[in-house]
């Protein structure tokens, strides 16, 4: 097998319970990165609240970030950014607030989102917005009302949120594009996850590795289950997958 782009998402996979990556991790992926290989970040977060995980990784490789919307080639080099319609994000906005729900998130060109600006219009068309929930039947309500606009995606990081970009936006086609730039195929990508919003990408890639604390639903659907986000799964997934295989 070879290997020649890791994407990996963060929470849940990378990061551990306490939002860190851990020494070991990190000396993995920067022998990945040693060894030729492409180390590309994939996540829902937005690129500034990443940037916490970016410095500890401490590598200028790609990221993919707003479940595809953003895509960097590098630290400094953007390679497109998408954004849903203005009028669609603010009707979004109108059905999340009419079913009370108070955790809303979101970013634009300009930043993320303070939770005081979802008290007014939105003046830039948002690149993601994303909402938790209470229960699971106000989840269900709201995501199919929203789900009849036009143009929208509708993903999920967590049993209880829902995340909405442009319509085809997703990990994996930011990371079609990424690869594409990059000259890479994904027969050649290995990709690490444990929520629904990575099972697109699960889909694009040669090989998918799940988490031990995945859901089940992404563990049926990887060509490996490597251990917990806590257990540093995918250093040894990599370790085990990769570097082995380079060495037969």
């Amino acid at each position: 097998m070879t290997v020649r782009l890791l994407a990996i998402d963060v929470d849940g996979t990378l990061a551990n319970s306490k939002g860190n990556v851990s020494d070991y991790t990190r000396r993995v992926l920067h022998e990945a990165v040693d060894r030729g290989i492409y180390v590309v970040i994939s996540t829902g977060r937005s690129r500034s609240f990443l940037q916490c995980v970016a410095d500890q990784v401490a590598l200028n490789q790609p990221m993919i970030c707003n479940n595809g919307a953003e895509i960097w080639k590098s630290c400094d080099e953007l390679l497109t950014q998408r954004f849903m319609p203005l009028p669609v994000g603010q009707k979004i906005v109108h059905i999340l607030q009419r079913y009370g729900v108070e955790h809303m998130w979101g970013n634009c060109v300009d930043g993320d989102f303070t939770p005081e600006i979802f008290g007014e219009p939105l003046k830039n068309p948002p690149m993601k917005l994303g909402a938790f929930f209470d229960d699971d039947h106000q989840l269900e309500v709201v995501r199919n009302e929203i789900a009849q606009l036009p143009g929208i995606s509708i993903t999920s990081s967590d049993e209880l949120n829902i995340e909405m970009m442009q319509a085809g936006t997703s990990k994996a086609s930011g990371l079609q594009l990424l690869a594409e730039s990059l000259g890479v195929s994904l027969k050649d990508a290995m990709c690490f996850g444990d929520s629904y919003n990575d099972l697109e990408m699960f889909d694009v890639c040669g090989t998918a590795v799940a988490m031990g604390n995945a859901n089940e639903e992404v563990k049926k659907n990887a060509t490996y289950v490597t251990a917990t986000n806590d257990e540093d799964g995918v250093a040894r997934a990599i370790e085990k997958y990769v570097f082995n295989a380079q060495m037969i």
